[in-house]
């Protein structure tokens, strides 16, 4: 029982400290609006490798 409470917090811990896809989306978004337009195709790299995106996405990362 110890080790599978063990085991769960340890997955878990990696999912609190890496961000989600929704959550790059969101700052490059951010960034874009704000013209950091390098910062925002950074991340919205970084989205597409967790994620493979939706059509609306690959638009708004293609006007950066």
């Amino acid at each position: 029982m110890r080790v599978l409470f063990l085991i769960l917090i340890f997955c878990s811990s990696f999912n609190l400290c890496s961000q989600t896809y929704d959550a790059y989306v969101i700052d490059a978004i951010a960034l874009y609006q704000t013209k950091a337009y390098k910062e925002s195709a950074i991340l919205w790299d970084k989205a597409f490798q967790i994620h493979p995106g939706f059509a609306s996405d690959y638009y708004n990362a293609a006007c950066t």
